[in-house]
């Protein structure tokens, strides 16, 4: 019986030594922790330096559009308004050319809110990853995370982060886009009315 006893307890005692060996980080896992957490961190420095950036440029876009568009109004629905230093040959803008100008003003407006919205929510997606993946980490630091489970959890943050950097990559590409189209329509609606 005694012997039955001590077996019971070595069984017990070697299954508790090997679960407490399964929890936990690998030194191999914590340097791919490490380096991720890195990445990770640096990462959300740029898709803030990103969002501000961003954010600058739809206001300034905004604004060119905005000062465009009033010249336009002003240019052709009100003759007193017209500034006596500027070539008005210039303004050779039919009654359909007007109806296009508006529609493609119309676009543009839409176009540069569709980017807002987009930079809102890529905003508002990393801000929720960064949540989740704050709330992982603490798990696995805590030792409440097995080592097969951390190295699976890791696998699908290095996955996350890699979205989250062609994602921004490709939205900075379509800002730089619609900058330039903006820039181009404000600029050929002034020099059509001789500015």
């Amino acid at each position: 019986m005694k012997n039955l006893i001590i077996a019971a307890l070595t069984v017990v005692a070697t299954f508790s030594i090997t679960s407490c060996a399964k929890k936990g980080m690998s030194e191999e896992m914590k340097t791919r922790m490490e380096a991720f957490e890195t990445n990770w961190k640096n990462t959300g420095d740029e898709m803030a330096a990103m969002e501000k950036s961003m954010n600058t440029r739809i206001d300034e876009m905004k604004k060119m559009h905005t000062d465009a568009m009033g010249m336009d109004h002003d240019m052709k629905h009100d003759d007193k308004k017209m500034d006596t230093k500027h070539d008005h040959s210039k303004m050779d803008m039919k009654e359909g050319d007007m109806h296009m100008d508006m529609a493609q003003c119309t676009a543009i407006d839409q176009r540069i809110s569709d980017m807002k919205a987009k930079c809102d929510a890529a905003t508002a997606t990393w801000e929720a990853d960064t949540k989740s993946y704050n709330e992982w980490k603490d798990k696995v630091k805590k030792g409440e995370v097995e080592n097969e489970a951390i190295e699976i959890g890791l696998k699908s943050w290095e996955d996350k982060l890699a979205e989250h950097k062609t994602s921004g990559m490709a939205m900075a590409k379509e800002m730089d886009a619609l900058y330039s189209d903006v820039k181009a329509h404000a600029e050929a609606d002034m020099s059509a009315m001789g500015y």
